[in-house]
């Protein structure tokens, strides 16, 4: 299933890759995006780079090609999970597929493919359900199987789901709504437990506007299921999770909100509309409990907002989030400027950069820090908060093509905890790519170390930067990855065709063919800075199982000989277990707990080597 762009040879000569200058002229799209402000318009201002050490296997005159669709919106807002990779190296992606654009995609649904030995399968001609579906998330399910999850037309969520991945009999299965019938749209899931048994699925309500009512108070109330056993059963059934209520939101819009990868019992997602309150909801019980993170203030809360405003920075729906080693939160999302006059919300669409927050920042964000200047965002720039932007933006073309979002956007981050190393991918309007005064979108990716300080001296590429991609836009990234202890290989889609915009819901051009294309990705694993300055390093594993009952282990790499010991208290502080291994050679140790004397509970075990240390969560069953 290689597909050889042939036809792009015969383009290239006919592009100009020289930049236009005429940055000041009127931009409207339709009746949302307002014209770039001739005083706004930034200077020529560079940020630093280096050469990228990705290394990855796409050939320069192919594309993996794994599905294709006419339907061309994936996401009205953030991204779904809708590629796994799994530790045995296969991997399946899914993504909304319709080709039927005379029936109004009567035929819409989940287009499915399967990475096995290094090669996709056949590419789909029809959808996963029975019935007309949308927008997709896939997951693990059970000990070796998986899970697909996406809206239908009738206010439900079709669950497929089967037990040997990558083959055998689908069995499908429908989640209704709460009592009342208000419907239930734009789904988000994932799974967790020893055998990803327990689906977490975030919904909300119908909106208003798409034919729903009111629920709870709310326009679109965002609801939170739980079931133990893969959807036999629900034992958290369609609940408004205190913090994301009416007390604090009129409503919440399709899918600004999305899950992180789950670490263990610690889950989390981040739900950010771009103009109310910025939130994290995170809980380390897998959903019994939760807390409520703010990292963005908006001044208007969640309340209604007000007829008229002036300019504001803020987001743009596209958001993401991870979970690290410390179940602390990592947020990103793409940088939007807006404002409001007399009740219609108006936007600018030539918004510039990522912005990037972790519960260690010590400011919350707000509309002042992130800057009503569209090219430029100083305040985050100087502060270590934005962490992708578009170089010499006063420099692209004349016209934009809408997707109802930031030039820097559809957002997807992902963490290497061993390494202590971040991706942040992202689709951005890219200088020397351009088709008729629009530029087209590539897909980049920030390659940074943690903590995240800045951008100087991260790694920033575009990787569909070659000839056979001078007339591609490439949009709606989804990445999934496997940690290595040398290297981090991440398993990525998107979308492509050879017009700027989409025709699904902004109507930029007509129906074309679309197609989904892998974008696989091997990055090296180098030293950190820190530990280039340092003669002594130690890098701790989680302890695997866990939560555990009888034995686990700790595996620990010292950088040079050194003594090496490891304790174990409880959370108030007493010392339960102690093990010495005296001074050891630089290499690899292990330790194993044997957890069947301990009571159920969590503990912290302390590695020491030398004079570093590293301190990490357990829990015993």
């Amino acid at each position: 299933m290689k597909k050889v762009f042939l036809t792009k040879l015969l383009l290239i000569a006919a592009v100009l890759l020289s930049a236009q200058e005429n940055f000041n002229k009127l931009r409207y799209m339709q009746n949302h995006h307002i014209p770039m402000d001739p005083a706004l318009a930034p200077g020529n201002h560079v940020f630093p780079k280096s050469e990228s050490p990705v290394v990855y296997n796409k050939s320069g005159d192919v594309d993996v090609v794994i599905g294709e669709t006419r339907y061309d919106l994936q996401s009205p807002n953030s991204m779904q999970n809708r590629i796994y990779h799994y530790p045995d190296q296969d991997a399946g992606a899914v993504w909304t597929m319709g080709f039927e654009d005379g029936s109004g995609f009567s035929d819409k649904g989940t287009g499915y493919n399967y990475f096995k030995d290094w090669e996709w399968g056949l590419i789909p001609a029809q959808r996963l359900e029975s019935v007309e579906t949308a927008f997709p998330s896939y997951a693990p399910f059970g000990e070796n199987g998986e899970i697909v999850a996406a809206h239908d037309m009738t206010g439900r969520i079709v669950f497929n789901r089967r037990e040997n991945k990558g083959e055998g009999q689908w069995n499908e299965f429908f989640f209704e709504g709460p009592e009342g019938d208000p419907g239930i749209c734009f789904n988000q899931m994932i799974t967790t437990g020893e055998n990803h048994d327990t689906i977490h699925l975030l919904t909300i309500t119908t909106p208003v506007d798409s034919g729903g009512t009111l629920y709870a108070g709310q326009d679109g109330a965002l609801l939170y299921s739980r079931s133990p056993n893969g959807g036999e059963s629900w034992d958290i059934l369609h609940q408004i999770i205190e913090g994301t209520d009416s007390s604090y939101f009129t409503g919440h819009e399709p899918l600004v909100y999305a899950w992180a990868y789950p670490r263990e019992q610690t889950i989390a997602f981040v739900l950010f509309d771009g103009v109310t309150d910025g939130i994290i909801m995170k809980s380390t019980d897998a959903g019994d409990n939760w807390e409520k993170i703010e990292f963005f203030d908006s001044p208007w809360d969640g309340g209604p907002l007000p007829d008229s405003t002036g300019k504001f920075g803020g987001g743009d729906g596209s958001n993401a989030i991870a979970i690290d080693n410390y179940d602390n939160a990592h947020v990103v999302f793409g940088r939007l400027c807006r404002k409001y006059v007399e009740g219609i919300e108006q936007w600018y669409p030539y918004s510039n950069g990522v912005v990037y927050w972790n519960e260690e920042k010590e400011e919350i964000l707000d509309t002042t820090k992130v800057g009503s200047d569209v090219g430029e965002a100083e305040w985050l720039e100087d502060n270590g908060y934005l962490i992708g932007k578009i170089e010499y933006i006063d420099s692209l073309e004349t016209d934009y093509a809408s997707y109802y979002c930031s030039a820097t956007s559809m957002v997807q981050l992902q963490l290497n905890t061993i390494a202590d190393k971040g991706f942040v991918f992202y689709s951005k309007m890219t200088k020397g790519y351009d088709y008729e005064e629009k530029n087209y979108r590539h897909i980049w990716m920030t390659y940074f170390l943690m903590p995240f300080e800045g951008l100087f001296g991260q790694y920033i590429a575009d990787y569909t930067a070659d000839v056979f991609h001078l007339q591609s836009e490439c949009v709606f990234p989804s990445h999934a990855f496997i940690e290595k202890w040398d290297y981090t290989y991440l398993l990525g889609v998107y979308q492509t065709d050879h017009l700027p915009g989409i025709a699904s819901n902004y109507h930029e051009h007509d129906y074309v063919d679309n197609e989904m294309v892998w974008l696989p990705v091997i990055i090296a694993e180098y030293p950190r800075i820190d530990e280039i300055n340092s003669k002594h390093t130690i890098k701790v594993s989680q302890n695997a199982p866990n939560p555990f009952s009888e034995k686990t282990l700790i595996e620990v790499n010292t950088g040079s000989s050194a003594p090496l010991s490891l304790t174990v208290r409880d959370l108030p502080g007493k010392v339960i277990l102690e093990f010495d291994k005296g001074t050891v050679a630089r290499g690899r140790h292990t330790f194993e707990i044997d957890g069947s004397d301990l009571n159920s509970g969590i503990y912290l075990y302390t590695v020491t080597s030398g004079n570093q240390s590293q301190t990490k969560k357990m829990i015993v069953q």
